[in-house]
């Protein structure tokens, strides 16, 4: 495969991971008003997580792809 590929694969894969975050929603501890994550961003978590705490959602996602294979 090649590095172009290679470099799609992983966004469209980034973007699955981000879309399962958003499907399962923030989690207790993150919410407001005590949490890190405003009521407004509580259903995009998935978003919130990759614009606020990416290395979080680095983390997260490379276990998710070893989960994954």
């Amino acid at each position: 495969m090649s590095t172009v590929a290679q470099a799609q694969e992983t966004a469209k894969s980034r973007d699955e991971y981000e879309e399962y975050l958003n499907e399962l929603g923030c989690p207790d501890e993150d919410m407001a008003p005590d949490g890190r994550v405003p009521h407004s961003h509580m259903l995009a978590y998935g978003a919130w997580l990759r614009i606020h705490d990416p290395i979080a959602f680095n983390v997260g996602f490379n276990e998710w792809m070893l989960e994954r294979r």
